[in-house]
């Protein structure tokens, strides 16, 4: 049994670019915002100990956390950003 192949419409480009998209929108970071690997990469410290230090700063109270959906390499995620108070 033979199937026929299906007839594909001109504007196939057009439905490709619209299923390309994100589907979730991204929130703009306001400015003094980072995340724990812009920290680390500046600081030249490993980002696990970027990580712990900023938990042990949010804890006392020395910095806030937030988190801003931003595009990342897997997609749109929430990710959280640090900055000090």
């Amino acid at each position: 049994m033979s199937r026929k192949p299906k007839q594909i419409g001109s504007d196939l480009a057009a439905w490709c670019a619209a299923l390309a998209e994100p589907t979730i929108a991204t929130e703009q970071v306001p400015a003094g915002w980072f995340t724990v690997a812009q920290l680390a990469d500046e600081t030249s410290h490993a980002r696990a100990t970027i990580g712990a230090r900023m938990r042990d700063m949010v804890r006392r109270g020395k910095a806030e956390t937030r988190r801003f959906r931003v595009m990342t390499g897997r997609g749109v995620y929430p990710v959280p950003h640090y900055r000090l108070v």
